[in-house]
């Protein structure tokens, strides 16, 4: 399996714009185009700092709309503090909902255009964003993992297996792999992996939103 490493990024649906691009090979991979970041320590107590782009803007507040008429609720925050919003407009879309209710709603919300070729590689994510900047281990799972999964193996056709790393904030999402069943993906014994997420609970052996 071919792995490509990633800068730290968006959470890769739907926040990340995926293009390719050559490779010293000669041979054409998809990366992802990622919003350019401030080299500063960033696990747990000191996140990154990230500089979006207009264009980026346009995109993470498209979602932050979409989700947010999903949640019934949107964020105050201003259109340069979208990312933030957005993740706030994702807690209220998980707020009352078990897993697999958040996971069905944001199926609701994503849109997504991929080419209809068979994929068997990896692409590692570095640093996810929408991980760092939640820090919720339910969210990843749920707003992002499984219906992600879901999207490209069940709609797509085009098998995805994602691995978040909740020591590191990496990701590695690795195609041409099916998803493991429920009840064999450890993610869901999974802590919560930081003490600034508003619901964390560090005395739960399993992260609330995972229930």
């Amino acid at each position: 399996m071919a792995v490509v490493a990633l800068a730290p990024c968006f959470s890769p649906l739907p926040f990340c714009s995926i293009r390719p691009e050559p490779i010293c090979s000669g041979r054409k991979l998809q990366i992802v185009q990622c919003a350019q970041v401030r080299n500063e320590p960033g696990i747990q107590g000191e996140r990154r700092k990230y500089k979006d782009s207009f264009t980026d803007l346009v995109f993470i507040n498209g979602c932050r709309e979409a989700f947010g008429r999903v949640a019934g609720w949107q964020s105050p925050r201003s259109w340069e503090e979208g990312y933030e919003g957005m993740v706030e407009v994702s807690h209220a879309l998980a707020r009352n909902k078990n897993a697999a209710e958040q996971q069905a709603a944001v199926l609701r919300v994503v849109e997504v255009s991929v080419n209809d070729k068979p994929m068997k590689s990896g692409v590692q994510i570095q640093k996810c964003r929408y991980l760092e900047t939640s820090g919720c281990t339910g969210l990843c799972v749920n707003s992002c993992k499984m219906p992600t999964q879901y999207f490209f193996t069940k709609e797509l056709g085009m098998p995805l297996t994602m691995e978040p790393n909740f020591e590191d904030m990496s990701c590695l999402m690795i195609f041409g792999q099916t998803p493991p069943a429920f009840e064999d993906d450890l993610v869901f014994k999974q802590k919560c992996c930081t003490t600034y997420c508003p619901t964390s609970s560090q005395a739960s052996e399993v992260c609330p939103k995972l229930r």
